[in-house]
């Protein structure tokens, strides 16, 4: 009888195991947000410029970017840097760091992959970036998704007036690859 039991419970598991393969329910959605909250957690490592704070944090996954059958990692960090310059926060986020990039241990092509900083002010997100050894401000060209997620974040913190970067890291697979994941259909 206690045989039996075990091997009902071993069978279960098993075809648990091989049923979340098809319906993405529940093995690999939990794998891949701990692949996500890895991603998440090496830029939340990135040294900041001194008197520079993390507020909040956002992290999302699935079909956010494009079309098709992929997955995208956005993961978003809101900081206050009251006497932070741009080029500080620059040169902070240029030193040599390793981020887990949820897609690259699987040999998979990762064609959109980056940090990219800007800082909010009068309303709108500007893109902080180096040209030609100088450190501008851009206005970029967002999809209003975007500077509608970054414009919630700011608002929802009530935090307008303050001198105020957001990080955003971004990341996919592409070609198909969906990591079984209902979540990238």
């Amino acid at each position: 009888m206690v045989r039996r039991i075990i091997w009902w419970s071993v069978g279960f598991f098993v075809l648990s195991i091989l049923a979340s393969f098809v319906t993405g329910w529940p093995w690999i959605a939990i794998y891949n947000n701990w692949k996500v909250s890895r991603y998440a957690a090496s830029i939340r490592k990135l040294p900041l410029p001194p008197k520079s704070r993390i507020l909040a944090e956002s992290s999302r996954f699935g079909l956010l970017f494009g079309h098709g059958n992929h997955c995208d990692v956005e993961v978003t960090f809101l900081i206050e840097g009251q006497h932070t310059t741009d080029a500080q926060m620059l040169t902070a986020l240029k030193r040599k760091t390793t981020l887990a990039f949820p897609f690259e241990s699987r040999g998979q092509v990762v064609p959109l992959r980056h940090l990219q900083l800007f800082i909010w002010k009068n309303g709108k997100a500007y893109t902080v970036t180096e040209q030609k050894k100088k450190i501008v401000r851009v206005r970029p060209k967002f999809t209003n998704h975007n500077e509608d997620m970054i414009q919630g974040m700011v608002t929802r913190h009530k935090l307008t007036k303050k001198r105020l970067y957001v990080l955003q890291g971004v990341t996919q697979a592409a070609f198909g690859i969906s990591m079984f994941d209902l979540r990238c259909r």
